[in-house]
Formats: C-alpha cells, sequence, structure tokens
C-alpha cells in the first residue's frame, strides 16, 4: 500500500516496486520507525513525501519536457534511416543524452580503441546513441526505470536487424546495492551516475567499479550545477587518487557539461 502511494505520482509510475521497497526500508530503518502509521496520519503524509523527494533528486532531475512518444518513434523505425533518425530524437527525452547529442560521435571517437562490447549501468536513454558509436555486438543495458528497460529491449531487437552479429539486453537493477552479477564485457559505461547513488563519501562508487568486470571504465560527472552554474572544481579528485591507488590507468577529458575519466584496470 505503502509503495503504491509513493509512485502514485505520474513521474514516478515507472519505479520498479522492489528498488522503492528497499529505499522505503531504509527510510524507516534510518529514521527508527518499526511500524508503518496509519495512512491518513500525518507521519504516514511525510514517509511518502520523504521518499517522493528523493526519487525525484535520482530521477526526476534527468527528464525533459520532450512532447514525442519514445514507443511510437521505436515501433515506427522501419529501416535503417528511420532507425539512425529515430535514435536521434529519442535522445532528445533525457537531459545528459540531449546535452550529449551534439558530440556523440566525438565522444566516443576518444572513448573508443577497438572494443565491440559495453556494459551500460544507470544508462537512462544513453543506448539509443548508439548509431553514433563503433560497430559494436554485445550490449548490456541496466537502469531503475521498468518501462524504459522494456523499450531497450525493444529496441535491440530493432538494432540487431541492421547490425549483423549484434545482441542487446537491458535489466532493472539498483546500484545502490551490489548483490547484481554483470556480464563480462571489455567496456563499462558509467555516465552521471555516481553522483546520483552515493551523496556522501565514494566507498559504494569505489566498491562498484572495482566489482565491474570490463577492463576498461568509463566515468563521467557533470560539470554544472541543476542550476546550470559552472563548478568552481569540476574535476574529482577523489576518482583520481583511487586509480592511483589501485594502479589503474586513467586519462580525462571535458565535453559539453560533462567530464569524462577513463579507467583501466591493470589486470583482468
Amino acid at each position: 500500500m505503502l509503495v503504491d502511494d509513493i509512485i502514485k505520482k505520474k513521474e514516478l509510475k515507472d519505479l520498479n516496486k522492489e528498488f522503492v521497497s528497499n529505499e522505503l526500508r531504509e527510510y524507516l530503518k534510518r529514521n527508527k520507525i518499526e511500524e508503518i502509521p496509519n495512512e491518513k496520519s500525518a507521519k504516514y503524509k511525510k514517509i511518502v513525501k520523504d521518499i517522493r523527494k528523493k526519487f525525484r533528486e535520482i530521477y526526476g532531475v534527468y527528464k525533459t519536457r520532450y512532447s514525442g512518444d519514445v514507443a511510437e518513434f521505436i515501433s515506427s523505425m522501419r529501416d535503417f534511416k528511420s532507425f539512425k533518425e529515430n535514435s536521434n530524437e529519442i535522445l532528445k527525452a533525457h537531459t545528459s543524452t540531449l546535452e550529449r547529442r551534439p558530440y556523440y560521435e566525438e565522444i566516443y571517437s576518444k572513448l573508443f580503441d577497438g572494443e565491440t562490447s559495453i556494459i551500460d549501468l544507470g544508462c537512462g536513454l544513453n543506448p539509443f546513441s548508439i548509431p553514433c558509436m563503433p560497430r559494436i555486438k554485445k550490449y548490456f543495458a541496466a537502469d531503475f526505470n521498468i518501462s524504459e528497460i522494456h523499450l531497450l529491449n525493444d529496441y535491440f531487437k530493432i538494432a540487431s536487424k541492421y547490425y549483423p552479429g549484434f545482441e542487446g539486453f537491458a535489466e532493472v537493477i539498483d546500484l545502490r546495492k551490489l548483490e547484481f552479477k554483470l556480464p563480462h564485457m571489455e567496456m563499462c559505461f558509467l555516465f552521471k551516475i555516481l553522483d546520483v547513488i552515493e551523496k556522501k563519501g565514494h566507498k559504494h562508487a569505489e566498491r562498484l567499479i572495482e566489482k565491474i568486470p570490463a577492463n576498461k571504465i568509463i566515468v563521467s560527472f557533470p560539470t554544472k550545477t541543476l542550476s546550470q552554474k559552472k563548478m568552481n572544481y569540476p574535476r574529482r579528485k577523489w576518482i583520481e587518487l583511487m586509480a592511483q591507488r589501485l594502479g589503474y590507468k586513467m586519462e580525462s577529458f571535458e565535453a559539453k557539461n560533462e567530464i569524462f575519466y577513463t579507467l583501466k584496470k591493470p589486470e583482468f
């Protein structure tokens, strides 16, 4: 009942219920609430309000006022031309992909070095940039939005028609837990997600990076605040120190409102 009330809002309706339940359990534990209050009480309403606020911070901030129907764009991909054009159109629906949209090919030219398999964690709509990538064979995408995961699996089926040998699959994963298993791939994207899943410290982010079964990991961060002001210190010193401590080779570069770190593990 409480979980259903939390996701009643239109912008949160596609959240995975297990994901919401996990957040609810942590909230109750953190606030030492042993029993769910009566649904008409002020305490109950505060729980709903607080958790909705948390998910808006995580999820809602990436939405744009895009009026197009992503599912309709996918279903109308009837040839390679419309596949490319509609993929490009869908990138307008999230703020991060909208920002990257004019620069994707430039970004990927710096990130790829012959890799053909990708893990994309906290992917959002980034997989719709496949036409901008060098030819890839395998793509595993993960996010916590159920409807977008369904759309991505539909999209991957269509992509396999135009890229012989391509395999793509997507599933719901809560990156705040480390209980999931990932397929072995050559490269992993963590675009603008680490700041979202961990607000204090970087221990969880480091454990996540170490857990990823890929030799090359690309981590990105915004270089502007949510109010679109340029950050005074856009570089993330902690990840540079982490790379040095773990013996990872590291390179970085900036694109539009985003800084990218390429981490290469010494042995894998």
